[in-house]
């Protein structure tokens, strides 16, 4: 397998199908990042691939694929970054009604929505689900609490 040869220091990986997506990555994690690469599982002989770079950088993504996609959540504005793999282009969209995303966000895809947990100032942690195709959030639940 070839060494990744991007920036010296990926912030974020994720595996999508048999690709594994690494977004970010410079010599500081205090340093802003738009680079993106991929590694096909399917075809390791081609190593590493830059694919295009987001349309902004940023210090902290929270990233997820969805049904195939990637999706770069910015941590410090209201927006997300959606890759289109045919046309090799980022896409900034801005959904109406943000949630507050505070400390350590944290998203996963289930069934054609996306969800999102973290952690807020008061110690909740509200669970939020959004949808791509409407562009909607939902708040679930208002916190999770591990106590009996």
């Amino acid at each position: 397998i070839q060494q990744y040869d991007g920036e010296k220091r990926p912030f974020y990986f994720k595996l999508s199908g048999s690709k594994i997506i690494a977004i970010g990555g410079e010599s500081s994690p205090e340093v802003p990042s738009d680079k993106v690469s991929v590694f096909d599982l399917n075809h390791t002989d081609q190593g590493w691939r830059r694919i295009a770079s987001l349309n902004r950088a940023d210090v902290n993504f929270n990233l997820v694929t969805h049904e195939g996609d990637i999706y770069a959540f910015s941590s410090e504005e209201k927006y997300y970054e959606y890759y289109d793999d045919s046309l090799n282009t980022w896409t900034i969209v801005r959904p109406p009604k943000w949630p507050k995303l505070d400390i350590g966000a944290e998203f996963v895809s289930h069934e054609g929505l996306i969800y999102v947990t973290c952690a807020t100032n008061d110690e909740k942690r509200p669970l939020y689900s959004y949808d791509p195709s409407k562009k909607t959030w939902k708040t679930l639940a208002d916190y999770l609490s591990f106590g009996t």
